[in-house]
């Protein structure tokens, strides 16, 4: 079976076999009952499901405001390094959420638009900010993790407002409960798996968003 290789630096090596194909994926969008174990254009892994590149293509790639496109103004700068600068807010935490099996990425899908699971620090984390990350991908994605480690960090600068930061952790999956709603928002967030590169095209970050998934998969 694919795995995921790690040490005690947790420097990921993703063995990409194992994922559904673009031509297994077009054969299962033309006729879904071709095989027993998959739902149209889903199959289970791990309790989470696997999105096809045809069903992508045809929901279209969506950007996230904030992270895809940058606003007037609004400087995001990717830091292949840790830690963040002495003094410098964290806003956000996002896990890079590898399955252990197929060696995929975790995608949260709301209602089509995409992002990686993570939230905000809040005062209860006590300024843990692995804390922060394990309580916010399972409260949003239900997700429990068996290991992590910092990739680095966004830098964001916009104008007359004090810099701040967004950190990634790569992170190893234990296990997916199923979907529930966010206590916080009441909402409840699809999950996808993909490959790192397949992620990031569907995050639409553009080129700093694949620097971190390939970051996290090294």
């Amino acid at each position: 079976m694919p795995k995921i290789v790690y040490g005690t630096s947790l420097r990921f090596t993703v063995n990409r076999l194992g994922w559904m194909t673009k031509d297994t994926a077009q054969k299962l969008d033309q006729n879904p009952r071709t095989d027993s174990r998959c739902s149209h254009d889903r199959e289970a892994v791990s309790g989470v499901a696997v999105r096809t590149e045809s069903r992508q293509r045809r929901r279209g790639l969506v950007q996230l405001a904030g992270e895809g496109g940058s606003p007037l103004g609004r400087r995001v700068r990717w830091v292949e390094a840790w830690p963040p600068p002495v003094g410098v807010d964290v806003r956000q935490v996002y896990g890079i959420v590898f399955d252990s099996v197929s060696g995929a990425v975790v995608v949260q899908d709301d209602n089509g638009r995409y992002n990686l699971p993570g939230g905000t620090p809040e005062p209860e984390d006590n300024a843990d900010l692995v804390a922060t990350l394990r309580r916010e991908v399972h409260e949003e994605s239900q997700l429990v993790l068996a290991d992590w480690a910092p990739v680095g960090y966004q830098l964001v600068s916009e104008n007359g407002r004090a810099p701040y930061v967004q950190v990634r952790y790569a992170a190893l999956l234990e296990k997916a409960y199923p979907i529930a709603p966010d206590p916080s928002t009441g909402r409840a967030y699809g999950r996808v798996l993909l490959s790192p590169v397949d992620a990031a095209g569907l995050l639409g970050w553009g080129e700093r968003g694949a620097a971190q998934l390939a970051a996290a998969a090294r």
